[in-house]
């Protein structure tokens, strides 16, 4: 059910921002903002998950565990780091279709950086961490 919050994201951010109106975009941008902390608390859970699953392993010696930990710890960081990337951008994007004569070029830009910050986030949080 969780991964809904990016499908339903991904859907609403598509549509509305291939509608090519302003009110498309700020349409995709209020999908963002609904759905931006859930599917971050999405992933603090399954960091939090997977790594007391490794902390619990006691058949492996002590060396890998440690290795599986930092791996899964590395991973966890690049997912917040694409959601402060999610919020940022997200935040610029608001300020410039405020803006009564908003720069569609710099929208673009960053319409073009929250949608790929997405996609990393799905993709990192995709399968096994």
């Amino acid at each position: 059910m969780r991964s809904q919050y990016f499908a339903l994201m991904f859907l609403f951010f598509g549509c509305s921002t291939t509608l090519g109106t302003m009110r498309g975009v700020r349409m995709g941008l209020d999908a963002t903002a609904i759905a931006v902390d859930p599917a971050y608390q999405l992933a603090v859970e399954k960091c939090d998950a997977r790594e007391a699953a490794i902390v619990a392993l006691e058949d492996i010696p002590d060396e890998r565990r440690v290795r599986i930990f930092g791996e899964v710890r590395t991973r966890c960081t690049r997912i917040f780091e694409m959601f402060e990337v999610i919020r940022a951008a997200h935040e610029a994007a608001l300020v410039i279709t405020a803006d009564t004569e908003p720069d569609i070029a710099k929208l673009m830009e960053t319409l073009d950086l929250l949608r790929e910050a997405w996609e990393a986030a799905k993709e990192l949080l995709r399968g096994d961490l």
